[in-house]
């Protein structure tokens, strides 16, 4: 649900998708999802997670974060969260707290590598 709300989102703006709401032309947003599969299953922390990346994809950082920080409570050993976590601090513009989640990654043996490069990229862009 998430992904067809970031696309349509991408597609036609938030205010014709709210419109669409509005006028119950449209699911629910991904929003009443999260929170009625929190109702389901309180004890399932990958839903703070899942939700995280909704909220990264859509650009509201400081939410994603908040959410992050929630499963990472219960996920800490979670190689897939800490890796975005590092991409969300990347975002953020926190470049220490991206390295130190980036190792924590690797550490996990998370297989992909972007964090690290994305993390290089913006090292040389400071250096020049």
């Amino acid at each position: 649900m998430s992904r067809y709300y970031l696309r349509a989102l991408n597609k036609v703006g938030l205010e014709v998708l709210q419109g669409r709401e509005r006028a119950a032309a449209s699911p629910a947003p991904p929003e009443c999802f999260f929170n009625r599969a929190k109702l389901f299953a309180p004890n399932d922390h990958v839903i703070e997670f899942i939700y995280g990346l909704y909220l990264h994809k859509r650009g509201d950082l400081d939410m994603a974060l908040e959410k992050y920080q929630v499963a990472e409570q219960k996920l800490a050993s979670h190689s897939e969260l800490i890796y975005n976590m590092g991409l969300l601090h990347l975002d953020m513009g926190n470049l220490d707290k991206a390295k130190k989640y980036a190792a924590k990654a690797a550490k996990l043996k998370y297989p992909l590598r972007g964090l690290e490069n994305r993390i290089k990229r913006e090292e040389n862009k400071t250096a020049n």
